[in-house]
């Protein structure tokens, strides 16, 4: 007569067909009554044992083996809490969180197995459309489904991540602009005497990035050259722990500009104007060497600078104006003065033309260059 077996041991067993040791837990009963088991293998007994607990904590957490029971909040939350235990940044967490944070309320309590490809489809088209988000954005999002349900697949309980073959929507309806040099003319005239007067005129002759823009410190600048200069080593951003100087985007986007005149001139005088407030407050003043900060030398938090932006452009006309349409109207404006392509990709801190072509310039001009060869070619149609 055979030992009797060890708690928790019952369900191992060696399976001699396959040469390896298997455990089998049952996980309940389908609807017709049949017991319902989980069986899974591995090369030893004490691997079997361990891959057989694993499988009854997971029933402990109320998550069904087979996968029946798994929705997509779950498989989300898996992935944000292997990014956390894993250290990933802080930035890179929260964007997690922000793309999960558009599939939650579509998708979150849906068993994972029922979602369909055309089902993702149509939520990303819905938020182009009622959320204003951009393909790019949209590609964020979806990506993280992705990798949600490939954390299902992970664990057996998918069988086919349905997210890998949903297709992004080919537009999007937040095309950035840029304004013409009129309106540039008006916006920076209708700034002057405040803080934003020189970023104004710094962004729209530099092209520089938003983030570029706000973080840029005086030691950077070298305003006493014979050509004075500003050098981007960094860029302002923000994660969930606050605001912080980090690397700029790519390294092309490290670069040294030559300040026009106007840029020279505005930054003398917003300089000036930093230090009086520097020595009126004492103190109170928080030094981080940022040329563009908040009142008391903090980093400019980037939605008070939108918004002291969007007010000078209600001044003038232009609505609803974004800081990186400020970067869209510099390489449009070049582009427009007849600079080659590779040399406006350099001012940008791009790596190559496409980006220039593709997404930044914007043809503000009206295009006449084939008028008088077909005219020639056809007669004016006058008498």
């Amino acid at each position: 007569m055979s030992s009797r077996r060890g708690h928790g041991e019952h369900a191992v067993y060696f399976d001699k067909t396959k040469g390896r040791w298997a455990a089998v837990i049952e996980v309940g009963r389908d609807p017709s009554g049949k017991r319902r088991r989980r069986k899974v293998t591995a090369k030893t007994k004490r691997e079997a044992l361990e891959r057989l607990r694993a499988l009854e904590a997971e029933l402990e957490t109320g998550v069904d083996p087979d996968g029946s029971t798994v929705t997509v909040n779950l498989l989300l939350d898996r992935v944000i809490n292997h990014a956390i235990d894993n250290g990933r940044q802080p930035k890179t967490i929260d964007g997690y969180r922000w793309a999960a944070s558009h599939l939650r309320p579509r998708f979150g309590t849906t068993k994972a197995r029922d979602v369909t490809a055309l089902q993702i489809e149509a939520h990303l088209q819905h938020l182009v459309d009622n959320h204003n988000l951009s393909r790019s954005s949209v590609s964020r999002v979806l990506n993280v489904l992705r990798q949600a349900l490939n954390e299902g697949m992970r664990h057996d309980w998918l069988t086919r991540n349905v997210a890998s073959v949903a297709r992004c929507p080919t537009s999007h309806t937040n095309t950035r602009r840029a304004v013409t040099a009129e309106q540039a003319r008006d916006l920076i005239a209708a700034a002057e005497g405040t803080a934003l007067h020189a970023a104004l005129i710094v962004a729209i002759t530099c092209g520089l990035r938003p983030g570029e823009l706000l973080g840029l410190t005086w030691t950077n600048l070298d305003l006493d050259a014979t050509d004075p200069t500003l050098t981007i080593t960094h860029a302002l951003k923000a994660d969930s722990t606050g605001l912080y100087l980090g690397d700029v985007k790519t390294s092309t986007s490290q670069r040294r500009i030559t300040l026009t005149d106007n840029a020279l001139l505005a930054l003398r005088d917003h300089r000036t104007r930093q230090l009086e407030q520097r020595l009126h407050l004492g103190a109170a003043w928080q030094d981080h060497d940022l040329v563009f900060a908040s009142e008391v030398g903090t980093p400019w938090e980037p939605h008070n600078f939108r918004r002291a932006l969007r007010r000078i452009g209600d001044q003038v006309g232009i609505e609803a104006i974004t800081p990186y349409e400020l970067r869209h109207t510099a390489v449009t404006l070049l582009s427009n003065s007849g600079i080659a392509a590779e040399r406006i990709a350099d001012l940008a801190g791009h790596r190559d033309t496409r980006m220039v072509e593709r997404v930044y310039r914007h043809r503000n001009q009206t295009i006449d260059v084939g008028r008088a060869a077909m005219q020639k070619a056809l007669g004016s149609g006058t008498a």
